[in-house]
C-alpha cells in the first residue's frame, strides 16, 4: 500500500489527480517483495492548478469513485484519490468491495452514503491501526480524509510490520 500511496503523492506534488484509480490500474513490475508498482491509465487524469478545487466531471469506476465526485454541482481534488485508495485497502483486506450492489445506482447508492462494515472474519486479521488507516481514507468529509502525505506518515503505514517479508 505504501507504494500505491507513494506513487499518488507524487502526482499530487505535481497537481494531477489521477480520477481512476482501481486495481487494474495499478501494475506490479516483479512478482518479489516488496512489490514495485506502477500507476496506469491516464485517460481521466486532470491538472488542479495552484491545489485549488477545480474538477467537475462526474467520471471514475463505480466501485471506486468517491461520493463527493457524485453529487450534482460537485467540484473537487486531489482526495478523490485517496479515496480510491481506500477502495483498494479494503480489496487487498478483505478481497470484497466496500460498497457493492447488485446495479450500478445501488452502488452508487452506498459509496455516497459512506457506510461499511468491518464484520467479516477477514477483519479479525487486520489491527486496529491498519482499520483507522482504511476509515481516514474511506471518510465522506473530505476535510477529514487523509492526504497522501498525511497517509504516508500514518503510524500503520510507517510500521515496520509493513516492511517485513511475511
Amino acid at each position: 500500500m505504501s507504494e500505491i500511496v507513494a506513487a499518488v503523492e507524487k502526482l499530487h506534488s505535481m497537481k494531477i489527480v489521477h480520477r481512476d484509480l482501481k486495481l487494474k490500474n495499478i501494475l506490479c513490475t516483479n512478482a518479489n517483495f516488496p512489490l514495485e508498482v506502477k500507476i496506469a491509465d491516464f485517460g481521466l487524469s486532470n491538472y488542479v492548478r495552484d491545489g485549488s478545487v477545480a474538477l467537475k466531471s462526474h467520471v471514475g469506476s463505480p466501485h471506486y469513485v468517491a461520493p463527493e465526485v457524485l453529487k450534482k454541482d460537485c467540484k473537487y481534488g486531489p482526495e478523490v484519490d485517496l479515496w480510491s485508495c481506500g477502495v483498494v485497502l479494503h480489496l487487498m483486506f478483505t478481497g470484497r468491495y466496500p460498497f457493492d450492489g447488485g446495479t450500478i445506482k445501488e452502488i452508487l447508492e452506498c459509496v455516497a452514503r459512506g457506510d461499511f462494515k468491518m464484520d467479516s472474519p477477514a477483519w479479525k486479521l487486520v489491527s486496529e491501526e491498519g482499520k483507522e488507516f482504511l476509515r481516514k481514507l474511506l471518510t465522506v468529509d473530505i476535510r477529514q480524509r487523509m492526504t497522501a502525505s498525511d497517509a504516508l506518515n500514518h503510524c500503520w503505514m510507517t510500521s515496520d510490520r509493513l516492511t517485513r517479508r511475511p
